[in-house]
């Protein structure tokens, strides 16, 4: 395995062991949902398949989201709803 790698599963390894057990299942959901994942019966699937150009997406979003008013405005402009402007 990778130096960068395992420095990075390490990370996550030491804050999921300090999660809550729905956080935790929430992450082993995702990864079973992604190629790879699919046959692993650890977790049920968030979804039938999460491929990797969903992933990207997912990731991107992600990382533009800094505080709370950035998901009112990330749920405002992709799905196009209205929303308060007291967040």
């Amino acid at each position: 395995m990778r130096q960068d790698k395992l420095e990075v599963l390490d990370w996550v390894k030491n804050w999921l062991e300090a999660e809550n057990p729905e956080f935790v299942e929430l992450v082993g959901r995702l990864l079973v949902s992604l190629p790879g994942g699919e046959n692993l019966e650890i977790f049920e699937p968030l979804t039938d398949y999460i491929g990797w150009q969903e992933a990207i997406i997912l990731e991107r979003l992600l990382n533009v989201i800094e505080d709370p008013s950035d998901v009112v405005e990330a749920i405002a402009y992709l799905f196009d709803v209205d929303v308060d402007e007291e967040y």
